[in-house]
C-alpha cells in the first residue's frame, strides 16, 4: 500500500524516522510518498539548524510523486484550503491515506469521495509494527544517538508517548511494566474516512482505541 505522508509528519524527526525505517521491513506491507509542495512546507517548518527535508530525500532517495496538475479540478469540498494540494496530490498518487499531524483539516466527504483516509502516524504505525520490529527500529535510532534520550527505553517513553501516543499505547510495557505518562495535547482526532482496518471509521479518538 502506498500513503502519502504530509509536511506536518516529514518536518518532525521521530515520527518521519520511524516510519521510514518501518518502511523498509517488508512485513510493514507499505511505502511512503511525498510532492514538492509537502516537501517545501516541511522544509520551512523545521527547527533552526535541522537537516532539510530535501537534503534527507536526496540522501536516502525517498519516493516523490508529482503535485496534482489541477488541484481545484477535484472541487475539494471540506478541507482545510492549505491541505487541499495535499489531498490532491495523494489522490493522483494513487495513494490510500494522509499520514498527517492534522487529520482534522482533511474533510470527511473529501476523503469518502476517494476512498481514503487520514490517519496520525501514531495510529498508522500502530497497525503495521510487530514488536520485533518497533524494538528493532528503536535500537536503530537508539544507536545514532548522541544525546538523551538515547536508550531504547527512554525514547520510548519520552519521545514514542508525546509524539505517537498510539503507537506507544501498544507496546507500552515491552521493555517492562510502565505507566502511560502524563503526555499534554494529546491529538484529539486520529483517523478520519475510509479506513480499511475493521470497517469504515470516522473521527476516532485515542480513548476509544
Amino acid at each position: 500500500m502506498l500513503a502519502y505522508v504530509d509536511a506536518s509528519v516529514l518536518a518532525t524527526p521521530l515520527p518521519r524516522t520511524v516510519l521510514y525505517l518501518a518502511s523498509a521491513y517488508e512485513e510493514c506491507d507499505f511505502s511512503l510518498t511525498f510532492s514538492p509542495y509537502v516537501e517545501a512546507e516541511a522544509d520551512r517548518a523545521l527547527k533552526p539548524g535541522a537537516r532539510k527535508v530535501s537534503e534527507l530525500r536526496e540522501r536516502w532517495l525517498w519516493q516523490v510523486t508529482p503535485d496534482h496538475p489541477d488541484a481545484n479540478s477535484l472541487n475539494l469540498d471540506d478541507t482545510n484550503w492549505k491541505d487541499k494540494p495535499v489531498l490532491a496530490a495523494a489522490v493522483h498518487a494513487g495513494a490510500c491515506c494522509v499520514i498527517t499531524g492534522n487529520v482534522r483539516h482533511f474533510g470527511e466527504r473529501d476523503l469518502a469521495r476517494f476512498g481514503m483516509y487520514a490517519i496520525h502516524p501514531g495510529l498508522f504505525l500502530a497497525h503495521r509494527l510487530t514488536a520485533e520490529t518497533y524494538a528493532a527500529i528503536l535500537g536503530m535510532i537508539a544507536a545514532g544517538r548522541m544525546r538523551n534520550p538515547r536508550t531504547v527505553e527512554t525514547i520510548h517513553v519520552e519521545q514514542v508517548a508525546v509524539e505517537l501516543p498510539d503507537l506507544f499505547q501498544r507496546f507500552q510495557n515491552i521493555f517492562g511494566p510502565i505507566n502511560m505518562p502524563n503526555v499534554p495535547n494529546l491529538p484529539h482526532l486520529v483517523v478520519r474516512g475510509v479506513w480499511d482496518n475493521g470497517g469504515s471509521l470516522t473521527d476516532i479518538n485515542p480513548s476509544e482505541q
